[in-house]
């Protein structure tokens, strides 16, 4: 089960972009051994790595390295920044439980997922079911700075996979002055991700996805609805949008009809039902698994 948090939480003072590559590579401590950038190339740790330019986030210019203290009990770190937007911690390349390429590999289906310009026979989803949304979600992925981290310490008991948090956020300065930034941003947290990458399910990439859904304000349940899915009737279940929406785009039509015109229909005012024909009917209630449809 993943869940989304909405406690507002403040962090240290924070977000400063190196201005040169060698105050990065200065840094080579902060990331591991070996890195794969989202376009599937091996970075050694002593090569260096592209400064992200200041305006990288005004300009969507990702697949970038820039200095962030966004990321839990890590100060400021060199944070890789995804050509989609997302600004992802560096334990995220280093963690045992899937490998770099792994979670570059997730960030990129997940990305497809929501990208208005690939199709479903291309791994899309949103580009044919609802294009409008995919072209307003993928702008919220950079306007509402969504952020990715790994930590090393969470609860191995817990049914949690991951969770998003809108957080405060401060800028500082080169004086060292800070000041709070004018938006939140989304924290996306990986957790006891093993619950949700078993055979069958939408793994890692499903729940980054699921996770930015989340971030980018698309529930229609309340949270805590949302978060006890199973001890819900599938009646009920399926007109959660966040589910729906992720049973759509990684389930096809093993998702249910109405989980499918939640996801064509939302901030459309031309949705395409049409696309929902052939998709499951069933409307009892299922036994509990990694996602009723």
């Amino acid at each position: 089960m993943r869940v989304m948090l909405t406690a507002l939480l403040c962090v240290l003072p924070g977000l400063a972009r190196g201005a040169a590559l060698g105050e990065l590579t200065g840094m080579a401590d902060s990331v591991p051994e070996i890195i794969v950038t989202a376009h599937g190339k091996t970075i050694a740790k002593d090569k260096p790595k592209r400064a992200c330019p200041d305006d990288y986030e005004k300009k969507k210019s990702g697949d970038c390295w820039t200095k962030a203290a966004l990321f839990d009990g890590e100060g400021e770190v060199l944070a890789y920044a995804h050509p989609a937007g997302w600004l992802v911690d560096p334990r995220c390349f280093a963690d045992r439980r899937f490998t770099a390429q792994q979670f570059i590999d997730a960030l990129s289906v997940a990305s497809k997922k929501m990208d208005p310009a690939v199709s479903s026979e291309k791994g899309g989803c949103l580009g044919d079911y609802n294009p409008e949304w995919a072209r307003e979600l993928k702008e919220q992925v950079w306007s509402l700075r969504m952020v990715v981290q790994c930590p090393q310490n969470f609860d191995a008991t817990s049914r949690t996979c991951a969770d998003e948090a809108s957080r405060d956020a401060y800028l500082t300065d080169a004086a060292g002055r800070s000041r709070r930034a004018a938006d939140y941003y989304r924290m996306i947290t990986v957790r006891n991700i093993a619950g949700c990458t078993v055979a069958g399910s939408s793994g890692l990439a499903g729940t980054l996805f699921h996770e930015t859904l989340h971030g980018a304000g698309a529930d229609s349940v309340p949270t805590e609805e949302h978060n006890k899915a199973w001890e819900r009737e599938q009646i009920h279940f399926i007109y959660d949008r966040v589910y729906g929406t992720e049973a759509t785009c990684f389930f096809g039509k093993e998702a249910n009809i109405i989980q499918c015109r939640q996801a064509a229909g939302y901030h459309t005012d031309a949705p395409r039902y049409e696309l929902c024909k052939g998709f499951s009917a069933v409307f009892t209630d299922m036994p509990p698994g990694f996602l009723k449809h």
